[in-house]
């Protein structure tokens, strides 16, 4: 009997997600695994497996959570854990943007962040956050700018509206499902969004965020040092995911506003 290669990934919130199922396909074809995959906006997951990511494929109780190449899962899967090699990464120096505005106007801008210069489809994406702007009073995030050039960017909707293993489903708190800063910047623009995100959260009668965040690595979200300079709190530990190079403890924390 066939095992199975399991893709659950949270709609369009990702820009990659539809690279990461291709290439999860591909890998359970590599391995004689048949595939499956599962929308987490329309399908609830299992109860016995824990998700915290936008992209997330299964076998068995192995969970992996980075976007690699239909190799590079397969390798995961033979070896039950991460690839060999160096997860490198250093801290930059926090600074002000130039400007910041609404990312539902600037998604195009947003996508190249992390996924380069290459022209992305963002139609699905903006299709689904108009939607969840509704229950946010019209803002998902916000787009940060040094010149014309988009250099940070965070995504938030409504806590109850996570899909994820996390212990709050919230109606009153904003979850932050991604903040990322371009990594070719050699500055860290966050704390400036999270302080905006902040003003938006009280001015629109929210009471707190919470967001998943990597204690050492910035996937997701982290590290922790840089939530906790905001006044986030660690609420709870969550787990232990594969990253491509190394294991990533994870926790859940908040700002109470």
């Amino acid at each position: 009997m066939k095992k199975d290669l399991l893709y659950y990934y949270f709609g369009p919130q990702c820009y990659g997600y539809r690279y990461m199922g291709r290439q999860a396909e591909k890998a359970a074809q590599l391995l004689g695994y048949d595939y499956r995959e599962y929308d987490l906006t329309v399908t609830k997951f299992p109860q016995d497996i824990r998700i915290y990511f936008p992209g997330n494929i299964v076998v068995d109780d192995l969970i992996i959570v980075y976007p690699g190449s239909q190799e590079q899962l397969a390798e995961s899967v033979k070896r039950r854990g991460p690839l060999t090699g160096e997860h490198v990464w250093e801290p930059k120096p926090s600074q002000e943007p130039d400007r910041i505005l609404p990312l539902l106007n600037h998604l195009q801008c947003a996508s190249g962040i992390c996924l380069g210069s290459k022209k992305q489809d963002v139609a699905g994406k903006y299709n689904w956050l108009a939607n969840e702007a509704k229950l946010t009073n019209g803002q998902v995030g916000m787009v940060a700018f040094v010149e014309d050039r988009a250099v940070a960017a965070v995504e938030f909707i409504r806590e109850d509206r996570v899909p994820y293993s996390i212990p709050q489903k919230r109606k009153d708190f904003l979850f932050i499902t991604c903040i990322y800063n371009c990594p070719k910047a050699d500055k860290d623009y966050r704390s400036a969004l999270l302080t905006k995100t902040k003003e938006y959260a009280i001015k629109n009668g929210f009471k707190g965020l919470s967001i998943i965040c990597g204690y050492e690595t910035p996937y997701p979200n982290g590290p922790v040092n840089k939530l906790l300079e905001n006044n986030f709190a660690v609420i709870r530990d969550l787990d232990v995911v594969m990253l491509r190079y190394k294991w990533e403890p994870i926790c859940f924390m908040q700002v109470t506003l």
